[in-house]
């Protein structure tokens, strides 16, 4: 282990565990950097469905701010409604 540590340290990482991540993954910064990315394309569109969600929950009397909870059930309905799709025939 102090020998994987030191060659580690050669070739300028902390651990062995940094080198092996290194070589078979993405870096880090490629990581965030692919994560910023699918942030920055993802948010806009969850931000529209999740106010799309909203106008039709309030649409069938929905009288309350949605919450994390809620928004499987009106999915749903709203899938059913839209669609004329059910859950079940989904799967």
């Amino acid at each position: 282990l102090q020998v994987r540590r030191r060659l580690a340290n050669v070739v300028g990482y902390a651990t062995h565990a940094d080198v092996m991540f290194t070589r078979a993954m993405a870096s880090p910064k490629q990581a965030y950097g692919l994560l910023s990315k699918l942030r920055q394309e993802a948010l806009p569109v969850a931000r529209y469905e999740a106010e799309e969600l909203r106008k039709f929950a309030k649409s069938q009397g929905a009288t309350y701010e949605l919450d994390v909870y809620d928004l499987d059930f009106w999915r749903e309905r709203l899938m059913e409604e839209s669609l004329g799709l059910k859950e079940e025939y989904i799967r």
